[in-house]
């Protein structure tokens, strides 16, 4: 059971598991950063009742490889994510906001720094990439590739 929120500088996450008599809140006096609330309490949640979440390492792949999976995917009909890669991982970026750099774990598979969230890129037979697919808590976000990249444009890189 968990919920969270935040407004005009401060952003909070509570969590309890009541199965196991865990409960932890976190409170912070920013409205973002390194880390978002509801990743330091999930981590130390798991962490408490002696399941922590594996550390994410990164793996070197092929820039052959991080190339074929850039490009613009539909999150709605207002809204796209471009991913490029820059130098060994890949960038992506939702609308005008800061790029987030995603590092890959191997195969087809990214995580980016300070989140629980996943990705992953599905391909068709031809080996070509055609969705972007995002699993955070159980739910799975797929977004259709719809296009090769715009221009580069310099983009703000969240320390994500």
């Amino acid at each position: 059971i968990s919920h969270g929120g935040g407004i005009n500088g401060f952003s909070t996450y509570a969590l309890r598991i009541p199965e196991k008599n865990v409960y932890v809140a976190l409170l912070s006096n920013a409205d973002g950063g390194l880390a978002q609330p509801s990743f330091v309490a999930k981590k130390a949640a798991a962490a408490v009742i002696g399941d922590p979440f594996p550390d994410m390492k990164a793996v070197t792949i092929e820039a052959s490889v991080l190339d074929s999976l850039a490009g613009v995917y539909k999150i709605d009909d207002k809204t796209n994510r471009t991913v490029r890669r820059n130098e060994n991982h890949l960038l992506m970026q939702r609308g005008d906001r800061p790029a987030v750099a995603l590092y890959p774990l191997g195969g087809d598979r990214f995580f980016a720094n300070n989140s629980l969230v996943s990705f992953q890129f599905a391909r068709n037979p031809a080996g070509a990439a055609t969705d972007f697919v995002m699993e955070d808590d159980g739910m799975e976000i797929v977004q259709p590739r719809i296009g090769n990249l715009p221009p580069v444009q310099n983009a703000a890189v969240s320390a994500q």
